[in-house]
């Protein structure tokens, strides 16, 4: 299967998790197509000063993949800076927010994948 390019389609979610701003998402693959062994892979941006607000992972666990820009991860209460090429794994029980606090807008691949 390939996915182009210009066949996506990029959707904003407002205030999510109760962050500030907007976060784009494009949906890469969805749960129906992995068949449920991964809940979606979908690429993620932040515009700057945009957040994903603090959230909680319950039977699941995530990974992010940083394409481009900097930003600050709330790792259960620790701050931790990350930019491009770092990985994020936020474990089943676990919480997690992002802060793009760059210049430029924050790209990552979100992975939720089941336990």
């Amino acid at each position: 299967m390939v996915k182009n390019a210009e066949d996506l389609i990029e959707i904003s979610r407002e205030n999510a998790f109760g962050g500030l701003g907007s976060l784009f998402i494009v949906d890469y693959l969805s749960e129906k197509e992995c068949k449920g062994k991964l809940n979606f892979l979908r690429r993620l941006r932040l515009e700057p000063g945009s957040s994903l607000g603090e959230h909680s992972h319950t039977s699941n666990f995530e990974i992010y993949f940083i394409l481009k820009g900097e930003g600050l991860l709330i790792d259960d209460g620790i701050e931790k800076k990350v930019g491009v090429g770092d990985m994020i794994y936020t474990a089943d029980g676990a919480s997690h927010s992002l802060i793009n606090q760059g210049v430029e807008d924050l790209e990552f691949l979100a992975f939720i994948i089941p336990e």
